[in-house]
């Protein structure tokens, strides 16, 4: 590989193992990735009794996305990869509707979840973005972005760890050390994350009253964000995400923040148990299943229809055939790309795809300096190095 960065070598050693170079969590640490409670709706009726007593929390949802296609059939994802929500996605998407209006109806006396939060946001990944948006019109940020492991999309997972077995043992080592070169820096995504924790927090503080948003987002991308709120160490990462556990989809986390002690405390985390049985995760499927939803009927079907669609707007037909859709927002990855369209139409061979893959590497750790202390209102000095940072847009 490149000189001074790590590369994958191709070992047995299980994924996401806790390795000798990784600390164990400290008590602090430990009880800080601890959720207060099981639910969501355990978690809002706590807040409300602090409102109530006149505490002036803020409150922050975070929603995983809808199940799609690529989650269902194992196949690899990131920002750029047609992934919509299937039906039973879409199914999801109802109940957790349902479920967030009967528990804002309970505990707030709020009849309709559209004027509940103040402020809706999410990656702009169709199936983020559809998550969160019988709460309002979401606006999109970078901080929600699913972060890609593969660099490519919409090929069996299986596979790429047969290629890349040490793939997720990789990212666990440093998230913001990872990097997919040309596609995805952990760096710049910690950037990322630590502007928007700021911006937020301002948010609160000057908030009138008690503030509550909400966001649709993917998994890693929570985790790490919870992370960050919480001020654990992304280079304890494996630690942490132990201790958190996993975060189904159309599973909801919540943390509350005070203003008065700059304090977050994680309410609930990846709660899922309002689904009916049969909409919850299932076991992942076979490496067989798995390929063989390359063909997958609905999801041809569907990227079919959203080329035609993407020919229509081209030729300014829209307006005609799709009327209702024309002037709506449509998610990045709400028209498939030429990658997908190799992967979704088109058989390629296992050679013909690992040629593709781009291996991830580990950059050398950065040397900081001190850090340095907020002010009062939630700002800091700026830098010489902030002003050259680049926001984070990957390809």
């Amino acid at each position: 590989g490149p000189a001074g960065h790590t590369t994958l070598a191709r070992t047995n050693t299980p994924m996401m193992q806790h390795r000798s170079g990784q600390a164990p969590l400290t008590p602090e640490e430990s009880q800080k990735a601890q959720a207060k409670f099981k639910t969501f709706d355990e978690a809002m009726r706590w807040y409300s009794d602090q409102l109530h007593s006149g505490q002036r929390l803020h409150l922050f949802v975070l929603a995983r996305h809808l199940r799609s296609a690529l989650n269902y059939y194992e196949l690899t994802h990131g920002p750029g990869g047609f992934s919509p929500p299937t039906v039973a996605g879409r199914l999801q998407g109802r109940q957790l509707e349902q479920y967030v209006h009967r528990t804002i109806l309970r505990h707030f006396g709020w009849f309709s979840v559209r004027n509940f939060f103040n402020r809706i946001e999410s990656s702009d990944s169709e199936r983020a973005y559809e998550t969160v948006r019988p709460f309002g019109r979401p606006r999109v940020q970078d901080v929600f972005r699913d972060i890609p492991l593969y660099s490519l999309a919409g090929i069996p997972r299986e596979f790429v760890r047969e290629v890349l077995p040490d793939i997720f043992e990789l990212f666990g080592q440093d998230p913001s050390r990872f990097e997919i070169p040309g596609i995805f820096s952990g760096a710049d995504f910690e950037r990322v994350q630590e502007d928007y924790r700021r911006e937020l927090q301002s948010y609160f503080r000057d908030a009138a009253r008690p503030a509550k948003a909400i966001a649709g987002t993917h998994g890693l991308s929570m985790t790490l964000l919870v992370m960050k709120l919480l001020g654990l160490p992304m280079s304890n990462f494996v630690s942490v995400n132990r201790e958190l556990g996993h975060i189904a989809t159309a599973s909801l986390t919540a943390l509350a923040f005070d203003p008065l002690t700059q304090e977050w405390t994680l309410l609930v985390y990846g709660d899922n148990s309002y689904l009916s049985p049969e909409l919850k995760d299932k076991a992942p499927g076979s490496y067989m299943r798995a390929r063989a939803s390359r063909n997958f009927i609905r999801h041809r079907g569907l990227a079919a229809v959203r080329l035609l669609e993407a020919f229509l707007v081209q030729q300014r037909l829209t307006g005609l055939i799709f009327r209702q859709w024309s002037g709506a927002y449509r998610p990045s990855d709400y028209y498939p790309d030429q990658s997908d369209l190799w992967n979704i139409f088109f058989n390629a061979t296992d050679i013909q795809l690992a040629e593709r893959l781009i291996r991830p590497v580990i950059k050398p750790a950065e040397q900081k300096g001190p850090e340095l202390a907020e002010r009062a209102d939630g700002s800091r000095p700026v830098t010489p190095a902030d002003e050259g940072m680049s926001a984070f847009v990957p390809s």
